[in-house]
């Protein structure tokens, strides 16, 4: 039988929220979750492994909300948060 793994944009929803936490920019997991509409005994599930995911709207609030690097949530690039852009001049 084939071991159940946390997917990995799960694995890294919950080190942002103790990243979030220990940054001071969120207090408790309790404001976290009620940033995104994610209902509180769900973290114990994906904890457990007995839901499998965050959903596409909790993780793109998140990303919203506090400028997260959305291709680090899917494992795709390393930085957490997006770099800030640089305005680029008009040449006239």
């Amino acid at each position: 039988m084939e071991e159940k793994k946390l997917h990995i944009a799960s694995e890294r929803m919950l080190k942002l929220i103790d990243h979030l936490i220990s940054e001071g920019k969120v207090s408790t997991r309790q404001e976290f979750y009620d940033v995104i509409d994610f209902k509180k005994q769900h973290y114990r599930q994906i904890a457990t492994l007995k839901l499998q995911n965050f959903t596409l709207d909790h993780i793109g609030k998140a990303c919203k909300k506090w400028k997260v690097n959305v291709n680090w949530i899917f494992g795709f690039e390393k930085d957490m948060f997006r770099e800030k852009k640089i305005p680029v001049k008009s040449i006239k």
